[in-house]
């Protein structure tokens, strides 16, 4: 009996317990949704994801550049509910730094990577390929996507392209010295340098940042006169540094010669920062320099000076070109959302506001406006003038590093050229592919 009371019981409960259920189903059944709100909620309620993104300094001033990106980024936010933190990594130990970072876990989602620095991470497995997150229209509208491929995959997304290093030129001081234009060849340069000497005491022929801590100057300091000199970095195959050829070790040997024999380099050079190089041109100071065309057009060309560059030749006209990209790293949280967000910033729009209010260079895609000085169009449409990058060669930043060091020994006067070439040439041995 007990047992039959008890079994009514339970029954009773489970029948109150369904149709309460069923009753607050059928009023919030009732109840319309405000499709005005719908997402809202869930964009309002949720925490923001993190992204992190580094880039490299490309203003006078670190913050222009972080003001510069947080304000970019304004929309991307809004639209992905995304907090974005901006970190300028200085130029100085570009690569310790992202190493470090990586490593540690506390590197970038997105992050800046120049050409010598990706082959090293690729083999870390530091990088996360881009091929899954681009479209058939997106890859049609970047210009130079296929140089952002790496052992068929698409490692890189292109942000800067171009920016050659040339032959800067004050015409007013060369004027003095009977020069009407850039000097064109190594002995033309050589010529005006001697003429500057002796017709305007006061005034520094050519100067170079020889005391700058930035290996990454020898796309100005030297690598164009390798170039020059009718050499090559790496022979076809890649797998050997071709520094050590009788055109490499010329190309140091002109670069000594500017010092110890022409005397058109003064002793200070050792102890110049490139801003220190970039200010003298602008006071007027020196009459040739190795500058940068988004330089020229952001500070030179403002100024009112009276211009002219050329890119010199040797046995060849040649120099260096930026091709310096944007990566997603493997330990993104959130590579999906890293991937939009670095087509984001080389966007039409985004390029278009980097190009006139950052840096001068040529666009990088076909929606975006060119806003770089017209003396520079015709520039890269020259077939005479030969552009070339570092190859994608693992280790080529740690030779970069021993080259740059050995050749400021040099221009003390602590090493020779050749030795300088060789020595290198034999460390290069033991760490390229490796």
């Amino acid at each position: 009996m007990r047992k039959l009371v008890l079994l009514l019981v339970m029954c009773s409960i489970l029948v109150s317990i369904f149709t309460s259920c069923t009753s607050k189903q059928e009023d919030a059944s009732n109840q319309q949704p405000d499709e005005s709100k719908v997402g809202q909620f869930i964009l309002d309620q949720g925490k923001p994801t993190e992204l992190k993104v580094w880039m490299p300094p490309f203003g006078t001033e670190d913050s222009l550049d972080k003001d510069f990106w947080e304000q970019q980024f304004v929309q991307f936010e809004n639209d992905n509910n995304v907090k974005t933190s901006i970190e300028i990594t200085p130029w100085a130990g570009y690569e310790e730094k992202y190493l470090t970072g990586i490593s540690s876990g506390a590197g970038p989602d997105v992050g800046y990577m120049y050409a010598e620095m990706v082959a090293d991470f690729i083999n870390m497995g530091a990088l996360e390929p881009f091929d899954a997150y681009l479209t058939e229209e997106e890859k049609a509208n970047y210009i130079y996507l296929e140089n952002g491929k790496f052992q068929g995959k698409q490692y890189m997304l292109p942000i800067v392209v171009g920016n050659p290093r040339i032959l800067l030129c004050n015409m007013e001081i060369l004027g003095k010295s009977g020069i009407d234009k850039a000097p064109q060849t190594w002995d033309e340069f050589v010529e005006a340098g001697k003429k500057v000497l002796a017709d305007s005491p006061d005034i520094y022929p050519f100067l170079q940042p020889w005391g700058d801590t930035n290996a990454g100057g020898l796309n100005a300091l030297f690598f164009p006169f390798v170039w020059q000199a009718g050499s090559q970095l790496f022979n076809e195959q890649e797998t050997k540094l071709m520094l050590d050829s009788p055109q490499a070790i010329s190309a140091a040997q002109f670069i000594y010669d500017l010092r110890f024999k022409h005397k058109i380099m003064p002793d200070t050079v050792t102890s110049l920062k490139n801003a220190d190089v970039e200010n003298a041109f602008l006071e007027g100071k020196v009459a040739m320099i190795i500058g940068t065309t988004s330089y020229t057009a952001s500070r030179v060309e403002p100024s009112g000076m009276k211009w002219d560059y050329s890119v010199l030749k040797g046995q060849k006209q040649a120099t260096f070109v930026a091709m310096d990209s944007l990566i997603i790293t493997s330990k993104s949280n959130n590579k999906e959302l890293a991937a939009k967000a670095a087509k984001y910033m080389t966007s039409g729009s985004a390029m278009t506001n980097f190009h006139k209010n950052l840096s001068k260079f040529p666009p990088i895609g076909r929606d975006e406006e060119y806003a770089d000085i017209e003396r520079f169009k015709t520039l890269y449409e020259d077939k005479n003038i030969e552009f070339n990058n570092y190859p994608t060669v693992a280790g080529m930043f740690k030779v970069v590093d021993v080259l740059y060091k050995n050749l400021q020994l040099m221009m003390l006067d602590q090493m020779k050229p050749e030795e300088v070439m060789q020595d290198v040439a034999k460390y290069a041995d033991t760490i390229i592919g490796q």
